[in-house]
């Protein structure tokens, strides 16, 4: 019927060219039914390609178990892709106990076919990060975040056919924290409401790689103080947080940042 797809399978494919036009012939009950020209019924040559490298957008070899890494394919053989088709696989080593599929972008630079996508989370035993002597910033060793093997393929039709796996690994990332504070309270209905929905969404939205679960509520805004000796990361230079300040004519006043920046250098001090 109008509009029907197939895929054809060569058992020899060791004469066509890559990109190459081919022309197509069907056959039905013995009579030509319809025969291509370049411009009707086109094939391209397609083969299954080999992946030649595996990395992350920044260049290390080694990607957040919590996901969202950028990971790049590099591949060489014969294909024709589109982004619609192009399924990046990822699995457990030894395979069977686990496997993710996403979608990728593709693009062909110097006959080199270079498959782009973001990593999923990936399961991690139990004891990941228990194991550990301190979980809030565990360190790797031994049982201790160790990194999980796993392995990637893509595939260029659909989830049709996968290319050979290569390895990869996943290791810990600590989540980066995030803190917030609000003068007033969250059940507002106005601008506090609306940013504490957004801190929600960024959790939703980024899973394990973020932690946005602190917040304080009712902080003063303070006004800007011409004054203020505390402008710098009290984290790097030790600046203590003043209550109060005096003004040139000799009025002291209390500091009107003292508690939200007080609350921030706390923040910082914990590594937020």
């Amino acid at each position: 019927e109008d509009g029907a797809t197939a895929t054809v399978a060569l058992a020899d494919s060791s004469a066509l060219v890559a990109g190459k036009r081919y022309g197509l012939r069907i056959l039905v009950s013995g009579s030509q039914a319809c025969s291509s020209d370049s411009d009707f019924l086109g094939v391209y040559a397609h083969a299954l390609p080999a992946i030649t490298a595996v990395k992350r957008a920044e260049g290390d070899s080694v990607f957040n178990a919590f996901g969202y890494d950028t990971l790049h394919l590099s591949a060489t053989g014969l294909f024709l892709a589109r982004d619609s088709d192009v399924h990046v696989r990822f699995g457990s080593s030894p395979a069977g106990a686990w496997t993710r599929t996403t979608s990728a972008k593709v693009v062909v630079v110097d006959d080199v076919l270079k498959v782009e996508t973001t990593t999923p989370a990936v399961p991690i035993p139990d004891d990941w990060i228990l194991s550990c002597p301190d979980t809030q910033r565990p360190v790797q060793s031994g049982s201790c975040i160790p990194n999980v093997a796993a392995t990637v393929a893509f595939s260029l039709d659909g989830g049709l056919t996968f290319t050979a796996s290569e390895p990869i690994s996943f290791s810990y990332v600590r989540p980066v924290k995030i803190g917030f504070l609000f003068k007033s309270g969250v059940d507002d209905f106005g601008w506090s409401a609306q940013v504490n929905e957004a801190r929600i969404e960024i959790e939703g939205m980024f899973g394990n790689t973020v932690n946005a679960s602190t917040y304080f509520t009712n902080v003063p805004e303070g006004d800007y103080e011409p004054l203020q000796e505390n402008k710098g990361s009290t984290f790097s230079t030790n600046t203590e947080v003043p209550q109060f300040f005096t003004l040139e004519d000799g009025t002291v006043r209390e500091n009107a940042y003292y508690t939200g920046v007080g609350i921030m250098k706390r923040m910082c001090d914990e590594d937020f």
